[in-house]
């Protein structure tokens, strides 16, 4: 009776086993198809041949082609067909370049199609927003639901975005553009707007001008300064409100302020360095909306000083073989700075006065005593930072076989770097 029921356990146990296996297989395979959803990407090639290619893919970007059931993964130089479909998710963005020369970027949660229509670029954009550049000598054909709409114009930069009600809003951002539709055609200038829905295009001045920071220009600012933005006035207005972002439709914004004169301060450090920037204006008297102006805020605090630390004290027999390195950090990924180091604290004169292309510089003390040093950033689109903070290293005279510590009497200056 006992070896049958240990022939019983034994089975058990093996049984045991091998669900476990079987569990722990599935589990593998469960866990790689979530993390990399690209093992069921799309094999269906698209109707006749490539119209457009994907490239710039950023997070979730995906197509689905004509006989696809779903939508698919997509990666960068993925060729687009003939009613393609393709979907930007949140926080996702993708750039099309059709074979006539327009090349158009999807924003975040847009889904266009693709359309063939000979010699023009042709997308029905089914939802969402995004940026367009048109080819030289060849259109996009926009179809807007009730009809198509050809828009030409060389070189010329425009956005189109479509609202909750199904209307089609173009903005012209550079150049112009000729709408041609089943009523005629319409041309549309930089900084104006056009509904495409509708039977007659209806156009959109925005004469409300945004003065400063300057339409696509570069702002420096020290992290704990206030930017200042300008516009020109309103007639009547009581009140303004200000709204920065990160993307061009305000769907992040980084910050608001309602204010009551045509200016407004927003302090720099709120705000990210180095990262394209969008602001507008809504005057709340009147409810009209200035055009959107990209700009980009570089950091102008002065670069940081990492070693030695403030006060530093060091012998001279340690230097002999070993110099001292001077170690700082930079805000913009500068190019080139500008080190000197003296040996009194207002830097009348200067032991060296380098201009070198890294963010460090050994240098070699030759007396004892008392060495000063600070570090400027140089770069092509501002000539020169403010001067860091300057920081003390004290160079002890003698042979000493121990390390005693330095009696502050020795310190001609003891300083404070801020």
């Amino acid at each position: 009776m006992q070896a049958v029921n240990h022939v019983s356990e034994i089975e058990e146990r093996d049984y045991d086993r091998w669900l476990v296996g079987i569990a722990s297989i599935f589990f593998l395979i469960s866990t790689v198809l979530i993390l990399d959803d690209n093992l069921f990407r799309s094999s269906s090639k698209g109707v006749g041949p490539a119209v457009a290619q994907v490239s710039k893919v950023s997070n979730d970007v995906r197509r689905k082609a004509v006989g696809d059931l779903a939508f698919f993964p997509v990666r960068d130089l993925d060729a687009l067909f003939q009613g393609d479909s393709v979907f930007t998710g949140a926080d996702s963005v993708s750039l099309i370049s059709f074979k006539t020369g327009s090349k158009i970027t999807l924003n975040p949660e847009t889904m266009v199609i693709i359309e063939g229509d000979g010699n023009n670029s042709s997308l029905n954009v089914a939802q969402g927003s995004l940026s367009a550049t048109l080819g030289k000598g060849g259109g996009l054909l926009v179809n807007t639901g009730n009809g198509k709409t050809l828009l030409n114009g060389d070189n010329a930069t425009l956005q189109l975005s479509k609202a909750a009600d199904g209307s089609t809003q173009l903005t012209v951002d550079k150049g112009s553009i000729l709408i041609t539709g089943a009523n005629g055609t319409t041309l549309v200038k930089e900084n104006q707007s056009a509904n495409l829905q509708g039977q007659k295009v209806s156009i959109e001045d925005h004469t409300f001008t945004l003065l400063a920071p300057a339409k696509g220009g570069a702002l420096w600012a020290k992290s704990t300064e206030s930017v200042v933005f300008k516009w020109q006035p309103h007639v009547n207005s009581k009140s303004y409100q200000v709204t920065i972002s990160s993307d061009q439709n305000f769907k992040k914004v980084l910050a608001r302020q309602t204010v009551g004169m045509p200016s407004a301060g927003v302090i720099a450090g709120g705000l990210p360095f180095r990262e394209p920037l969008y602001w507008k204006v809504e005057d709340l008297t009147s409810k009209s909306v200035s055009y959107p102006q990209k700009f980009t805020l570089y950091r102008d605090d002065p670069p940081q000083l990492i070693s030695p630390a403030q006060n530093k004290k060091l012998k001279m027999h340690d230097l002999a073989h070993s110099p001292i390195s001077l170690e700082w950090q930079s805000w913009n990924d500068e190019k080139s700075y500008r080190v000197q180091v003296s040996k009194e604290i207002n830097f009348s004169t200067f032991l060296y006065d380098r201009e070198i292309s890294q963010s460090h510089y050994d240098m070699i003390p030759l007396f004892f005593g008392n060495y000063y040093w600070r570090v400027k950033a140089i770069n092509p689109d501002r000539p020169q930072s403010p001067w860091s903070g300057v920081r003390l290293i004290y160079v002890a005279p003698g042979m000493q076989l121990s390390a005693p510590e330095v009696p502050n009497r020795y310190l001609k200056y003891q300083i404070d770097e801020g």
